[in-house]
Formats: structure tokens, sequence, C-alpha cells
């Protein structure tokens, strides 16, 4: 693999061959949040033969990053540069090529009354976009209901926004790859990575907090005068409700639900909302939150453990078992009856050093929701001095070879859809 780092003009359509040249940084790093920021950082010493004077604003680097399971050359597009360290480095900041789509705009706003599928909903939201996507594609596969809503905003802003973008509407896994966007089905994918006491974790702090935790949701909306309207069944219940000692009650209004609002049917023409209507955003809003794991307690962490990936000794037994963007993870402690399975929503990858150097776990679609835990690997000195018997070694066999097989054609599948 061609893990050099290149800059290219900030006009070359493909970045294929050598570009401009290469730089030589002390320091590379990307990161990535599902469904949110991917930007790529890095410090370039100032001196001969390092490239620093390559790292212009508006230019493009390529550098080989992950992409689902796979790795792949990846483009970035400078979009900050600072002269620091006395003027000895300079420390640029560039942002995956999808950018790109910030300054693209679309052209009419968008409401339907009903649901649609994903699918359609991408093709309007493609087809809005002023004067063409140029050489972006957007790749919906799949075909989730849901109800879309967008004014005339940036592209970025329609599929991204925390709140009402098209990504967390549609909780579908977004894979970037350079000028193709893939909106992916939500399917919990296995990575096969198990973080064990007595095998390879070595630290683990966990805290919980139950302060946000909320069990009877009530939304509301309103009548056509204004006052406000309840569902008939008032109420919709997590399903901890009988976990803690008393219902746990949050109520909101939920924004639009309002009788005899004005919305655009697919044809274009008007109507005005139902109050059967209202009652369907309002359940629709509820479900979000107990999508989100509203009913059950936070908890965030720590998680340290060594990369058998990478040892000499276990790389052939554990080589299916990397981690990457929304696979499943499993930590556990059995001395304190600990276990959590959680996707990756976020990690930092060392470009240098080709790995993961941090990997968040929680919800995707909720930056964590009530579950947020921060990982790290360890390398060198900590792989070098690992120790294990024979019986240990079989007895991670054994336990990990029925993951490590079922898991090949998962992740063979996702290369494939890249």
């Amino acid at each position: 693999m061609n893990d050099v780092i290149r800059v290219y003009d900030a006009r070359d359509a493909d970045c294929a061959g050598a570009g401009l040249g290469v730089i030589s940084p002390t320091e590379c790093e990307v990161t990535e949040a599902a469904g949110g920021d991917y930007v790529l950082t890095a410090a370039i010493p100032i001196a001969d033969g390092t490239g620093w004077e390559l790292a212009l604003l508006d230019r493009q680097i390529v550098a080989t990053v992950p992409v689902g399971a796979a790795r792949k050359r990846q483009r970035f597009r400078i979009h900050a540069t600072t002269v620091q360290d006395g003027g000895l480095t300079i420390a640029i900041q560039a942002r995956h090529i999808t950018y790109d789509l910030s300054y693209y705009v679309l052209h009419q706003e968008e409401e339907t009354t009903e649901k649609i599928s994903a699918r359609e909903a991408g093709e309007k939201l493609w087809n809005a976009i002023e004067g063409g996507a140029g050489a972006f594609a957007l790749h919906v596969e799949m075909d989730k209901q849901l109800r879309i809503s967008w004014g005339r905003i940036n592209v970025i802003r329609a599929l991204l926004d925390q709140t009402g973008g098209f990504v967390r509407k549609a909780r579908a896994r977004l894979l970037r790859d350079n000028q193709d966007i893939y909106l992916l089905p939500s399917d919990v994918l296995d990575s096969g990575l198990i973080i064990r006491r007595d095998v390879n974790l070595t630290a683990l702090s966990v805290g919980r907090d139950t302060t946000e935790t909320y069990t009877r949701l009530i939304p509301t909306g309103q009548d056509a005068n204004g006052d406000v309207i309840y569902l008939p069944e008032k109420s919709i219940d997590a399903p901890e409700i009988d976990e803690y000692a008393m219902p746990r009650v949050y109520t909101w209004a939920v924004s639009g639900a309002r009788v005899g609002q004005e919305r655009t049917r697919d044809d274009g023409t008007k109507e005005a909302l139902t109050l059967e209507q209202v009652y369907d955003l309002l359940r629709d809003a509820a479900q979000e939150k107990l999508d989100a794991g509203v009913g059950a307690p936070e908890q965030s962490g720590t998680v340290e453990y060594i990369d058998l990936s990478r040892t000499e000794q276990f790389a052939t037994l554990f080589r299916l078992q990397d981690a990457f963007l929304y696979a499943q993870i499993t930590v556990e402690n059995a001395l304190t009856g600990f276990r959590l399975k959680k996707q990756v929503s976020g990690y930092t990858w060392d470009v240098l050093g080709q790995r993961y150097t941090q990997l968040k776990l929680g919800d995707p679609w909720t930056d964590g929701g009530k579950d947020s835990f921060v990982t790290s690997s360890q390398h060198d000195s900590a792989m070098q001095a690992l120790t294990i018997s024979q019986e240990q070694f079989d007895a991670m066999l054994k336990r990990h070879a029925v993951a490590v097989e079922d898991n090949k054609q998962k992740i063979s599948d996702v290369e494939i859809k890249l």
C-alpha cells in the first residue's frame, strides 16, 4: 500500500500520479466521527526536504486512511495553516474532500407530509442541488421510511446536521470514499474485537449517571388555535420504566406539530396538517428518543488495551478483528461483571503508523447517546512485553474462532460495496 502523503493542486480532478510532491510531517492524524467531522491534521517541520512549502491553502492532500473495513487513499483539502514553534513548524488542517459540498446549495425547500423511502429522499436531495453535484455521487442503499425537511441550505448541512440531517433521520451508516458518499443500513457489524481482562484489557474506568434518564415521554403539539394537545394515550413508556423507583417523566413541544400548519405534498401542492398527522409527528419524536436510549443510564469511561492484531504471535488469529467505524466492539471485565457491546462512533487514526490510536464507542447517531467510551490501544513496548501460556492461547482461539469466521463475509460485503 502507498502510505506516502502527497500534495496535489487545488483543481486536480482525480489526484492520481505524483502530484506536486511529498510532505514529511512529524505528526499526522485523521479523526472521523460517524455522520460528522472528518479532518486531517499534520505538523511539518520548516526545513529542507520536508515539503512544507507545498502546504498551501486549498491544495489537496492524499493519505491512506480507514474506509469501512478497508484502507484507501483519500483526498483532503487544506483549509487552515498555522506557523508555530517559533517559526519551526507549520501545522495544517484539511477537511475530507466531501466537505467541498459545503459550497453547493439546495435551490428549493422540501418537506414531505408522509414518509418516503430513504432512496427516494436521496434522489430528491441530489436533484435539488443548484447547478448539480459535479463529480460527487450519493449512493443510498437503504429503504427506511422517513419524513424529510430542508430549506435553501448547503448540502453538507442537509446531510450531516446534528438535529435534522438526512444521515441522522435515516440512522444510516455514512461511508465517505473520496467523492462517493454511501448511506448504508444501520445493521450492526461485529468486528470480532473483544477487549477482555487477563487477555488484552490493561485499564478500564466506568462511570454511570441517571441524571438525564427518562422513562415516560409526553410529547406535545398544538391545535389550530395554538393550544397544547397530547397524544390520545398521552405518554409513551421506555422499556426500562420498571427499573427505577418512579416513572421519570419528560415532556417537550415537538417542532412543527400543529394542526392546520401548511406543508408541501410530494407533488408540490399544499395541504394542512390534520390532527392524526400531528399525532404521528409526536409518536415519531418519542421514538427517536427511545432509539437514542433515553431510558438507560448514561455510561462513560476509558478503555486501554493491547492491539493483538499487531503482535507477531497473534497477528493471524486477530487479523479480522480490526476496528472500523460503526463496527461493534465488546469490552469485558469478569472481575466486576462489566460487559459492554457498543459500536465505534468515532476514531483517531495515526497516518504515519497506519493504526488507530483512539476509538469512541457509543450510539453513532446521537453523539455517543447514553454510552460514550474512549479507547486507546497500546503498542511497541507493551506488545513486546506480552506473554501468554499455551493454555490461554488455546482458550482465546476457541472463544474467537466463531466470531472471526462469522465476520469474514460481513467485512467482505462492506469492502465490496465500497
